[in-house]
């Protein structure tokens, strides 16, 4: 079991590539191609986690809706559905919960006490943490 703080596996938002849920989809894309990112999260102006989306979201939206490029400068991140949901960890959260949401996906987008989104753990973190963990035993 990790007996690692989360605040110690957190990769804090400032470090994060994320999106604003009002960006355009051509926002989106350049930004996730600029980074090399195939999933980040999205958050709204006043920092609230929205969810997380996919290069395959954006993909199947384009497919779906027989867009061209120049199109995707109309429409708006919060017109394209996930289909795939990230849930949520909270900072408090023992690191059980997170263990439990990890094994789904890629990493946890954590929020504060007030939902404010503050950063992910990632399966790597908590992967390295375990090791720590049964190397110090």
């Amino acid at each position: 079991m990790i007996k690692t703080n989360l605040l110690f596996l957190l990769k804090p938002k400032a470090d994060l590539v994320y999106l604003f849920d009002d960006c355009t989809l051509r926002q989106a894309m350049e930004k996730m191609k600029a980074h090399r990112y195939s999933v980040v999260p999205v958050i709204n102006h006043e920092g609230k986690y929205v969810r997380t989306i996919s290069e395959g979201d954006l993909l199947a939206y384009f497919i779906d809706n027989k867009l061209d490029f120049e199109q995707s400068d109309n429409i708006k991140l919060s017109d394209v559905p996930s289909y795939r949901s990230y849930k949520l960890g909270e900072i408090s959260a023992e690191p059980k919960d997170i263990l439990d949401i990890i094994m789904g996906q890629n990493f946890v987008p954590l929020a504060d006490d007030t939902g404010t989104f503050i950063g992910i753990v990632t399966r790597q973190s908590v992967m390295k943490a375990f090791i720590k963990d049964l190397e110090e035993q």
